[in-house]
C-alpha cells in the first residue's frame, strides 16, 4: 500500500512539474518578445467624451486638439489616435473581406480585424511602413483606403504586390491597400495574428464611442502620465481619462493568465515533488533498517559499499519509474491539450520532456541517497550478531 501510495505521488508530482515548467518558459518567451512596437516609452489613454456630454464632432475636436497640444511639448516624441490600442479589452470589430469576382460561400472570404486610427498612430507606435504609403487626408473622406500589416498581404494575396489590391468589405464598400505596415502583437504576446488585421483611417463616426490616445515620449513612459491627465483637464474639465497607463503597464493583462498558471502549477509542483520525496525517502529508509543482515551478509562476502549504494538507488528508481513514465506521458498528453486551447502556449519538444523527466529523476536519487548512505556503512559483524 505505501508503494502504491508512492507511486501515485509520483506520478502527480510529474505532471505537475511537467505543467509548471510549461507555463514558466511560456511566460518568459511571452515576456521577451517582440510586440513590433515601442513599449518602453509609450503612454496610453482612454477618452470617452460621449458620456459626458460631447457628440463625435465636439469629441473628434476635443482628440485633435489634445493631440497637437502633446505634439508640442518638448517631453514627447510623437503623438498619435485610435479607436483601439494593441491588448485592449473587449470584441473586437471585423469585416468579411470579398474579392471581385469571388462569393463568400465559394471561396471562404476570410475575416478581418478592423482598427481605426490616425496617421500619427504607426510613427508613434514606432511601426515601420514596409510598403506603399500611411493614409492622408483624402482617405478620411471616402474611407476607402486601407493599411495592411505584413502577414496579412502574404496570406492574402501570396506571390503578388499588395498594393493596389482590392476588395469589398459587409457594406459593399470597396477598399484598396495603399500600404503594408509590419507586424504587431495586437491581443497576444505569442502568437500571430488570429485573424488579417486592416487598418483604415479614423472617421467623425468613431468619436461617438472610446478612443485611444498615443504618446511616445523621449523619456521613460511613467514621465507622461501627469501631463496627459492635466492636458485633457486643461482642454474638457469635465472629461475624466477612462485609463491612463504605460504600455508596459497595460501588457500585464495578457501575461496574466500564464504568469498567474505557471506560479499556481509551480507552487503545486513543489509540494507534490516535495510530498513524493519525503514518501520515497520514508519508504526506502524503512526497507534499508528492514534489510540490515542483508546487507551484512553482501558485505561479509565481498560486497563493495558503492555496490550497496547502487544496488539502494536502483531499487528506489525501479519503484518510482513506473511513476515517472506514467507522469511523463499524462504530462505530455496534458500539454498537448492546452497547447491547442491556449493561445501562445505552445506543446512542448523531446528536449523539454526529457529535462524535466531527469529533473525528476535527480530528485528520487537525492531523496534516496541518506538511506542508501546508511546501507553502505553497515557493519557487517554487528548485522550478524544481532540476527
Amino acid at each position: 500500500a505505501r508503494r502504491a501510495f508512492l507511486l501515485v505521488q509520483v506520478t502527480g508530482s510529474t505532471v505537475f512539474l511537467i505543467a509548471a515548467v510549461l507555463f514558466g518558459r511560456t511566460f518568459l518567451t511571452a515576456q521577451a518578445a517582440d510586440t513590433g512596437f515601442n513599449t518602453d516609452n509609450t503612454a496610453v489613454m482612454i477618452v470617452d467624451a460621449r458620456h459626458y456630454g460631447h457628440d463625435a464632432a465636439r469629441a473628434q475636436e476635443l482628440i485633435e486638439s489634445l493631440t497637437r497640444r502633446l505634439e508640442l511639448r518638448p517631453d514627447v516624441a510623437a503623438a498619435g489616435f485610435a479607436d483601439r490600442a494593441p491588448f485592449y479589452v473587449g470584441f473586437a470589430n471585423t469585416m468579411r473581406m470579398t474579392r471581385d469576382g469571388q462569393t463568400c460561400e465559394a471561396s471562404a472570404c476570410p475575416m478581418a480585424e478592423v482598427f481605426a486610427v490616425d496617421p500619427r498612430y504607426f510613427a508613434t507606435m514606432s511601426v515601420p511602413v514596409r510598403l506603399g504609403r500611411l493614409f492622408d487626408p483624402r482617405d478620411a473622406g471616402d474611407r476607402d483606403a486601407v493599411v495592411v500589416t505584413a502577414a496579412t498581404a502574404a496570406a492574402l494575396w501570396p506571390g503578388t504586390h499588395p498594393i493596389g489590391q482590392r476588395f469589398r468589405d459587409d457594406a459593399g464598400t470597396e477598399r484598396v491597400v495603399v500600404g503594408v505596415v509590419a507586424d504587431m502583437s495586437l491581443r497576444t504576446l505569442t502568437a500571430a495574428p488570429l485573424k488579417p488585421t486592416v487598418f483604415r483611417a479614423i472617421s467623425e463616426a468613431d468619436f461617438a464611442g472610446p478612443v485611444t490616445l498615443v504618446a511616445r515620449g523621449r523619456g521613460p513612459a511613467t514621465d507622461l502620465l501627469a501631463p496627459m491627465r492635466q492636458s485633457l483637464h486643461d482642454l474638457a474639465p469635465g472629461v475624466p481619462p477612462n485609463m491612463i497607463e504605460t504600455m508596459a503597464q497595460r501588457m500585464t493583462l495578457p501575461l496574466w493568465p500564464v504568469r498567474t498558471l505557471a506560479g499556481f502549477f509551480g507552487l503545486c509542483g513543489l509540494l507534490a515533488v516535495g510530498l513524493a520525496s519525503v514518501g520515497l525517502f520514508g519508504v526506502t529508509h524503512h526497507v534499508v533498517s528492514q534489510r540490515t543482515r542483508e546487507f551484512g551478509v553482501r558485505l561479509a562476502l565481498g560486497a563493495s559499499r558503492v555496490d550497496l549504494r547502487r544496488l539502494v538507488l536502483a531499487e528506489a528508481l525501479r519503484l518510482v519509474g513506473p511513476g515517472i513514465v506514467l507522469g511523463g506521458v499524462a504530462g505530455f498528453a496534458m500539454s498537448l491539450v492546452i497547447g491547442s486551447r491556449m493561445v501562445g502556449v505552445e506543446p512542448p519538444g523531446p528536449a523539454f520532456l526529457l529535462g524535466t523527466l531527469a529533473l525528476q529523476v535527480m530528485v528520487v536519487i537525492a531523496a534516496s541517497f541518506l538511506p542508501a548512505r546508511k546501507a553502505s556503512r553497515v557493519d557487517p559483524l554487528v548485522a550478524l550478531r544481532a540476527e
